[in-house]
């Protein structure tokens, strides 16, 4: 009827439209809806996460959208983590990135301050994003994919129950999608080749880029001219790129892969020199410090005679460290180059605001034999690193060439809280004081992320800004 000029009332008040014999209709052996398959940006991120997770979870926190950009605000920083600094409130155009890096901490932004089924509900919900974006699956990891979306719809009607969503019904197209995925993993592998956020980044080199490269008239053409002059560029220069250029300073993938880490990485030369023992103690933190480098020479079998720390040495700092992560074959098959830093606050001139001190927290491996049998977070403890320095020569015999690492550390791990999915702990004390050990730079496995822990109230002032101190001294 519309084909032929015809637009009856009833067709039009409800917005009817004809439909046309589709092109794949009598085509054998076709099922359109096999030729859709999932979408990781659109569906997952854009969608299931950013316009509805984000929006329930964020009802759900007292305090709203104003109390949610707190807790993110005095997240702790971390290598390779984006800190959001103002919240997420301000963000209007969200990129793919920006809804992972929010995806990594969203979890600690919300325990303890939302309702124990809707933490539930969250976490499945992510577990799912999680590993719907592995590079490899396997049947353990289709396991959890299923496991993980039937927690989420057992869980989801929290969130009508406690008006954080406004309509009665979870009859949402792209969290309907979710059903699919597994079919679709199992049909055309994992879902990285699949995602539109490969082309879409393709728009920004061939589109965008290249309009801002015109005068605005006639622009294809010289858009057109603008891609062949840069692909003409591209030619001359890759011949010429060096496979020792300096990789970025924070995480990156090793070059070479190797089966096993290397030995951590520091600067070739401190570059904080001389620094005396009481300013480690003021400065750092690094509160007993002879005692306790006196007690890990002892127990290292270096301590000489007559020549025992005392407060009168001075030492060389780094600023921190990089350590070599073994490769994950479903997230990253290469070995990362992770970066922990150790500073104090210092002025950078009077034109330029002061650097805030600096703690990274990482992961101390205490019992070798536990963590090389069990693996995971057998045998490790949570430690702060307050101090990377340079044991004197004349301290030691034979002499220690590898770093030493003033730590504070914190209690051994409990039982894993049941509706997060994250570890409760605190730090360690010993004879009232913070305990300190100072332990070789290998010791180290990798950095750690923690978070403060939330609550109902209100986040606490100092916990954000200049004078964030959620963790103490």
């Amino acid at each position: 009827m519309q084909e032929n000029g015809e637009y009856p009332p009833d067709f039009v008040a409800h917005g009817l439209h004809e439909v046309y014999s589709p092109f794949w209709s009598d085509l054998p052996h076709t099922d359109i809806f096999r030729c859709i398959s999932s979408d990781l940006l659109h569906q997952l991120h854009h969608g299931v996460f950013k316009d509805h997770l984000v929006q329930w979870c964020t009802a759900l926190v007292a305090g709203g959208a104003t109390e949610l950009d707190k807790h993110l605000q005095s997240m702790p920083p971390y290598t390779g983590l984006r800190h959001f600094e103002k919240g997420i409130s301000p963000i209007t155009q969200w990129s793919a990135g920006e809804h992972r890096q929010l995806q990594r901490v969203f979890v600690a932004a919300l325990a303890g301050s939302v309702d124990s089924r809707a933490m539930k509900a969250v976490r499945a919900l992510l577990d799912f994003v999680m590993v719907a974006q592995y590079h490899s699956q396997t049947t353990e990891t289709l396991t959890r994919l299923r496991q993980s979306l039937t927690d989420f719809h057992a869980n989801k009607q929290i969130f009508i129950a406690l008006n954080a969503r406004t309509q009665d019904h979870f009859n949402i197209p792209k969290l309907h999608s979710l059903l699919h995925y597994l079919e679709t993993i199992l049909a055309l592998g994992s879902l990285d080749g699949l995602n539109t956020e490969n082309t879409e980044r393709l728009h920004i080199d061939f589109a965008k880029k290249a309009w801002r490269g015109t005068n605005h008239k006639d622009y294809v053409f010289q858009m057109a001219r603008w891609l062949q002059r840069r692909e003409s560029a591209l030619d001359v220069e890759e011949p010429i790129l060096s496979d020792t250029e300096d990789m970025p300073s924070d995480s990156v993938a090793h070059p070479h892969n190797p089966t096993l880490p290397a030995a951590p990485e520091v600067a070739k030369h401190p570059p904080v020199r001389g620094v005396s023992v009481p300013t480690l103690e003021a400065d750092y933190g690094a509160f007993g410090f002879v005692a306790t480098l006196t007690t890990f020479l002892m127990e290292e079998g270096r301590l000489r005679h007559g020549f025992h720390p005392n407060e009168y040495d001075h030492f060389d700092l780094y600023n921190g460290a990089v350590l070599h992560i073994r490769p994950d074959a479903h997230l990253n098959p290469n070995l990362l180059r992770m970066r922990i830093r150790a500073t104090a606050a210092h002025s950078n001139g009077p034109r330029k605001s002061h650097s805030l001190p600096r703690w990274d927290t990482a992961l101390l491996e205490e019992d070798h034999d536990a963590y090389a049998e069990f693996g995971g977070l057998n045998g490790l403890r949570v430690v702060q690193i307050r101090a990377i320095f340079k044991l004197p020569e004349h301290l030691s015999r034979p002499v220690l060439e590898e770093p030493l690492v003033y730590v504070h550390l914190f209690r051994k791990l409990g039982a894993m809280d049941e509706d997060s999915g994250m570890y409760k702990f605190k730090r360690a004390t010993h004879r009232g004081q913070l305990w300190a050990r100072v332990v070789r730079l290998s010791k180290l496995i990798r950095p750690c992320h923690i978070t403060p822990k939330f609550g109902r109230t209100a986040v606490p002032r100092n916990w954000i800004g200049e004078e964030q101190s959620c963790f103490g001294p």
